[in-house]
């Protein structure tokens, strides 16, 4: 446990929770309700039989006392003057260490809706149960889906744009204040359509939003109905639920437009808006702590539960990591983590891994000539700094018409050609995606599209194409840096189980050996799969490496919660990159930790979160943690501190670009390069 030990505060709450037994009461109803709201309200009317202290799910009721009956039927009545039955058996009696506790106490401190904008969650840490809270932020724009649709003319592509821009997106709805994932664009149906309700009975979208349940009228009545595949909780296990319609007139979009992102200026005034310095934060999670303990009728459920909260946060110690030392051609360098970033220690040295630039192409369009030029005569002069021996490239003049660069490519590219460069007259995704995928797939060469307006810029051109020119280095197998691994001298192997064998095969190529051990860095897997994590994956890999192989398997979580502050009476900073936290806010079962990576002068630094949940090579915590902080040094697109391990962004990047350029696997001949950068 190596580094210089710091004090820190963080955002988690101690909970203690005193009641000894509760009663869970499974309900059902008939005719059977979806509409969550719905259920809750219908079966609420019967307070004066349950009490006012309850936690339900939906499907489950929790009281902290025994009902008269262990089962018993209640009627309600709808708005639609239909009858319904609710149905209350008593499931079991929950003590005070029983999983389902967990679940019912997040739904409790759900409950404490005082203010939005914030989130919590409860979970049991090493010493006790705490509550974890932090300000959260949504996006949402004044337009709605259908003024999306609106603006498509385009009647021949109007659906497929629609649909690229909607599935995946995510939509919020002002009558109910929830938020909807977009699963599917359905253009058959319309608000006329029909439906069915709880009751049996049918009635059109136009009649329920108007008269049944929002009293919102709908004016466009050919637009198409947004579907989300929700999911209905029942207990503990989740099973699909039916297709909910929503309509896009009601329907707001979230996050940020493509006009909005693509307009620097507003992006730095929203990202100033949005980003809270630590102070900011520390005063906004006060006011929140304090309004919870201040309201009387919090205070009554609780006290009625026999829930107990620590207003203090959570003070934990941690330890700052030395900082890394990084080697570059004939020298070394150790980085400034305050400073952000390497560039000028990284600029006009040789790189680690320089790649002769002996055959290689450029394309570009007539009135892109000039660009060519700055781009050509700059890389004579950067490269030379790099030790990239660059000899002159073969330049052609591409037609301005659709598909002209498919066709130089396929006239000018051979098997021997090392890279090609395509000078492009602006930042078309149809024509990018043509060329990237002739190049990913028919004939596999590494490729750097550059849009002509970047060397315009003659301020900055140098650095531009410093960048283009690391970025062409590493694309044809090359390397800007490596970083010193102390001790642990680990090779990082991040790839599914179906290219394993492909990765052993390159590794046995380049080291005429087999790995002594493996490290796989595992992102995005949520709390609720380990099991299956381990049960599947982690055997595959078991089965695949002989005994002599070691294996290391470390889950990576970036979406969390947990913040760490440094408090020095009233000045509130972020933690310093490499701070390491693995006391008291860790699991109990689990071997896990967070590092603080980055640093940030605007904002909150976001700490990721690493829990080794399989490893028969014995690495120390230390050499975990030092070994996954260096690896945080080795992407190549940014001479910085990333905030996962390199491996695992690499990984990112070769998915999405795969997923939104190529549509389709690429030549595997490619495979041992970062040509996807």
């Amino acid at each position: 446990t190596g580094g210089e030990v710091i004090k820190l505060q963080t955002n988690h709450y101690q909970v203690t929770c005193g009641h000894e037994i509760a009663y869970k009461y499974n309900i059902d109803y008939q005719p059977d309700i979806k509409d969550m709201a719905i259920r809750t309200d219908l079966l609420l009317r019967h307070k004066s039989i349950l009490g006012n202290c309850h936690i339900f799910d939906g499907n489950s009721l929790l009281l902290p006392r025994r009902l008269q009956h262990s089962e018993m039927e209640l009627v309600s009545q709808t708005e639609s003057d239909g009858k319904v039955r609710i149905r209350i058996r008593l499931s079991s009696e929950l003590h005070p260490n029983h999983p389902e506790w967990l679940r019912y106490y997040n739904i409790l401190f759900s409950k404490m809706d005082i203010k939005r904008g914030y989130t919590t969650s409860i979970l049991p840490y090493e010493k006790s149960l705490t509550l974890c809270a932090d300000v959260t932020h949504r996006l949402l724009q004044k337009k709605t889906v259908l003024d999306l649709i609106l603006e498509k003319n385009d009647k021949a592509t109007k659906k497929k744009e629609v649909s690229e821009e909607m599935v995946g997106s995510i939509v919020y709805t002002t009558y109910n204040n929830k938020t909807y994932r977009i699963d599917d664009v359905n253009w058959e149906k319309k608000p006329k359509d029909t439906f069915e309700k709880f009751d049996g009975s049918r009635t059109t979208y136009i009649d329920y939003y108007r008269e049944q349940r929002y009293k919102t009228t709908i004016t466009e009545l050919n637009q198409p109905l947004l579907m989300s595949l929700g999911k209905w909780k029942k207990g503990q296990t989740s099973t699909p639920h039916e297709p909910i319609f929503l309509i896009p007139q009601l329907c707001y979009l979230t996050g940020l437009s493509r006009a909005v992102s693509e307009n620097h200026s507003l992006m730095a005034q929203l990202t100033d808006r949005m980003r809270m310095s630590p102070v900011n934060r520390r005063i906004a999670l006060n006011n929140f702590i304090n309004d919870i303990q201040t309201n009387q009728s919090i205070k009554n459920e609780f006290l009625q539960w026999k829930v107990t909260f620590d207003g203090n946060s959570l003070s934990v110690p941690g330890r700052v990591l030395s900082s890394v030392k990084l080697f570059q051609g004939a020298r070394s360098y150790t980085v400034k983590p305050h400073l952000q970033n390497w560039l000028r220690d990284s600029k006009n040295i040789a790189l680690h891994r320089a790649k002769s630039l002996d055959r290689w192409v450029i394309l570009h369009t007539r009135n892109c000539s000039s660009q060519v030029n700055r781009l050509v005569s700059t890389l004579e002069k950067v490269t030379e700094k790099m030790n990239i021996k660059m000899s002159r490239a073969a330049r052609h003049q591409v037609n301005e018409d659709p598909g002209s660069f498919r066709q130089a490519l396929q006239k000018h590219v051979s098997k021997d050609t090392q890279m090609v460069v395509c000078v492009l007259p602006d930042n078309r995704k149809q024509r990018y995606e043509e060329i990237k995928t002739f190049l990913c797939v028919e004939k596999p060469v590494p490729s750097q599209c550059v849009v002509a307006s970047t060397l315009n810029d003659e301020r900055n051109l140098t650095t531009i194409v410093t960048k283009i020119a690391q970025q062409m280095n590493c694309k044809m197998g090359g390397a800007l840096w490596k970083v010193d691994t102390g001790d642990t001298a680990e090779e990082i192997v991040n790839d599914l189980q179906s290219c394993l064998q492909a990765a052993l095969n390159s590794w046995v190529a380049n080291e005429k050996q087999k790995p002594q051990s493996v490290v796989v860095y595992r992102d995005g897997v949520g709390d609720g799969q380990l099991q299956a994590l381990l049960e599947k994956e982690v055997r595959q890999f078991q089965k695949f490496f002989t005994s002599s192989i070691k294996l290391t398997f470390i889950v990576v979580k970036k979406r969390i919660n947990t913040r760490f502050f440094v408090e020095n009476g009233d000045k509130v900073t972020n933690p310093p990159s490499g701070t390491v936290v693995d006391q008291i806010v860790t699991r109990k079962e689990w071997y896990d930790f967070y590092i603080v990576s980055q640093t940030s002068n605007s904002g909150t630094v976001t700490p990721t979160h690493y829990n080794v949940i399989y490893d028969t090579k014995g690495l120390t915590p230390n050499q975990v943690q030092c070994l996954t902080y260096r690896l945080c040094h080795m992407y190549y697109n940014l001479p910085g501190i990333i905030r996962v391990p390199a491996p695992c962004h690499y990984a990112h990047k070769l998915a999405y670009f795969v997923g939104k350029s190529i549509h389709q696997k690429p030549a595997s001949s490619l495979s041992d390069c970062l040509y996807y950068l």
